[in-house]
Order: structure tokens, then sequence, then C-alpha cells
């Protein structure tokens, strides 16, 4: 179905690295809805782009976000893992009870307002913590993101012998 995707910022909050709660999940979210278009870089080259910076987009396929990942934990560990910003999140074995971690690095569809670089976004890192870098190549995965209509059947279990399909009733 399309969607609409957030792209809202943290603003001038450092979330990555900060221990007073501003990067947990339910933060995250929070950005993700918000107005900030994540490009506060005043000056210097990299911060001379002509992207438009928009807070929304509608469409189909997207990637997930930092809160995304960070709302796929599951077990016992879900509660204490919530609470921790998702810099720590490859501590008390958050990333392995998180079905959205697969042991490679991947980008977001999220962007870091940055004040000394407009191209920084968020991305998982196979460590399981979330960071920060450059919006460029690299040796990062990338995984479609997609939300699904209530009509859609979905078939098999995912391994390589079964692969998931979809189909419509």
């Amino acid at each position: 179905a399309s969607t609409t995707w957030h792209l809202g910022s943290q603003g001038t909050n450092n979330v990555t690295t900060s221990r007073n709660g501003l990067g947990t999940s339910k933060k995250l979210y929070e950005y993700e809805r918000s107005s900030n278009t994540g490009k506060i870089c005043t000056s210097g080259d990299n911060c001379n782009d002509s992207v438009e910076r928009t807070t929304e987009w509608e469409g189909y396929i997207g990637l997930m976000s930092p809160s995304d990942y960070g709302y796929a934990v599951g077990g016992s560990v879900r509660n204490t893992c919530l609470s921790k910003i998702l810099f720590d999140y490859n501590a008390d074995n958050c990333m392995s009870n998180d079905w959205l971690h697969k042991g490679t690095t991947q980008w977001t569809m999220s962007p870091l307002a940055y004040s000394a670089n407009a191209r920084y976004v968020f991305y998982v890192h196979e460590t399981g913590a979330v960071h920060s870098r450059l919006a460029r190549g690299g040796n990062v995965s990338l995984r479609p993101a997609l939300n699904l209509t209530s009509g859609v059947r979905i078939n098999g279990d995912g391994t390589p012998n079964a692969p998931f399909t979809l189909s419509l009733n």
C-alpha cells in the first residue's frame, strides 16, 4: 500500500551518544514525525547542497527507520531494550532479540541533523548499535520496507526453500 514515510530528524539533539534518553526508540519515533528537516548545516562545502528536505514522503517502498529497528526487539529483554538509547543497543541481548538485526550494516531512511555536514543519516551497524555516517557508498546493505493492505496473503516461512510470497485474496 502507498504509505506516508516520516523523515523528520532529531533537530539539534545529539542522540547517538548522549546518555540522557534522547536516542531511545520512543524519542526517535517522535523525531521522525517532527517538522525538523535535518539540515541545520550553516557553512562550508559540506553544507552547500541544493537538496530540498521534507519531513514526509508518500510512496510504496522505503527503508526502515531507527525507531522501526528499536521497536522490533522482543522476548524477555524487550522492556530493558526499549529504555536504552539505540547507540547502546548491542548490550543486554537487544540485537540478538531484534528480528530486524541481520549482522550486516544497514541504511535507514532517517536523516541526522548535524551542524557541520548536511549529508549524514542514521544506519544500523553490524554490531547492533545505531550510528550515523555520510549517506554515500560503502559496505552498507539496503533492506526495503513496505506496508501491506489487509487483503494481502503471505505464504512461506522466509527460508531459501520456502521464501515469502505475497498474493491478493
